[in-house]
C-alpha cells in the first residue's frame, strides 16, 4: 500500500499549477484593484467634556461627565450640529456628512474621539474641526457641559485601501478557492490508476 505522504506530494504536484494560477490571479487582481481605487482617509478630532456642573465637587462633575458621554457622543452627529457646517460647505448634504463622520466615546476617560473619514485627506481634518467647534457652541447654548477641542491633524497615510494586505487576502482566496477544485477533481475522479488501488 502506498504511503500517503508519497500521495499527498504527487497530488501536490500534479495540482501545483492550480494552486499557483489561483494565488497569482486572485491576489494580483486584488491588487491591481486597490492601486486603481482612491485612497480614504481619517482625521480625528478629540472633545474633552470638562464639567457638567459648577457647583459639584471635581470628582461629581467627572462621574457626571463620564455618565453623559454616551448621549454626547450621538448628539455630536445631530443635525443641528452639523446644519452650521453644511452652510460652509454648499456642495454636502447632511446624509453625505452624517455618513462621513463617526462619534466614538472613550472609555473610561472625559473624550470623545470624532473621525471624519474623506478621499481628502485637508478636508477631513477641515470637517473633523469645524463638527468639533459646532458641538461646542450646541453645548453652550443646550447642555451643562464645556466641551474643549483638541484639533485633528491633516492625515498623512490612508486608511483604506492597503493594496498589500488586501493582495495577501486575495492570495489565501485564491489558495484555498484551488485547494476546493483540487478536492472537487479528486473526489470526482474515482477511476482505479494502480493494480494497488
Amino acid at each position: 500500500m502506498r504511503n500517503p505522504l508519497t500521495y499527498y506530494a504527487l497530488l501536490a504536484q500534479r495540482w501545483a499549477w492550480v494552486i499557483l494560477l489561483g494565488v497569482v490571479l486572485c491576489g494580483g487582481t486584488t491588487y491591481i484593484i486597490t492601486k486603481l481605487m482612491r485612497p480614504v482617509y481619517q482625521a480625528s478630532a478629540l472633545l474633552i467634556i470638562v464639567r457638567l456642573d459648577t457647583t459639584g465637587s471635581g470628582y461629581d462633575n467627572t462621574i457626571a461627565a463620564l455618565n453623559a458621554l454616551p448621549t454626547y457622543a450621538q448628539l455630536v452627529t445631530n443635525p443641528t450640529v452639523l446644519q452650521p457646517v453644511l452652510t460652509q460647505h454648499p456642495g454636502l448634504t447632511l446624509q453625505q456628512l452624517s455618513l462621513m463622520i463617526a462619534a466614538k466615546p472613550q472609555s473610561n476617560n472625559q473624550i470623545i474621539e470624532l473621525d471624519v473619514t474623506n478621499t481628502d485627506p485637508r478636508l477631513a481634518a477641515q470637517l473633523a474641526d469645524e463638527v468639533g467647534e459646532s458641538f461646542v457652541h450646541y453645548s453652550i447654548t443646550n447642555l451643562a457641559a464645556t466641551v474643549v477641542v483638541l484639533p485633528a491633524t491633516v492625515p498623512t497615510i490612508p486608511i483604506q485601501p492597503k493594496p498589500s494586505l488586501d493582495a495577501a487576502l486575495g492570495a489565501l482566496v485564491g489558495l484555498g478557492l484551488a485547494i476546493a477544485l483540487i478536492v472537487a477533481f479528486e473526489w470526482v475522479d474515482d477511476r482505479l490508476t494502480n493494480p494497488e488501488e
